[in-house]
């Protein structure tokens, strides 16, 4: 992989953790920003268990990234709800 696409990756998935944990913006976002958010989490999800071995530092993004995933698709299912 090429620096800049990691680099990318990991600046649009910091961006998608700092959106799930600011309430004000999680709710103003729009619901399109949700899903590009919500995408890039599962993919980082996905990224963190293929790595060989789950290293405490890497749990511990893990959870962190579980976590605001779980923040974007909640405030998604109010909106369809």
């Amino acid at each position: 992989m090429h620096r800049s696409n990691q680099s990318e990756r990991v600046a649009t998935t910091l961006d998608a953790v700092k959106l799930a944990g600011d309430p004000l913006r999680l709710k103003a976002a729009p619901t399109d920003t949700l899903r590009a958010a919500a995408v890039v989490l599962g993919r980082a999800l996905i990224a963190a268990l293929d790595s060989n071995g789950m290293r405490v530092q890497r749990a511990e993004a893990f959870d962190l990234i579980d976590r605001a995933g779980r923040g974007i698709g909640a405030e998604l299912r109010k909106r369809t709800a």
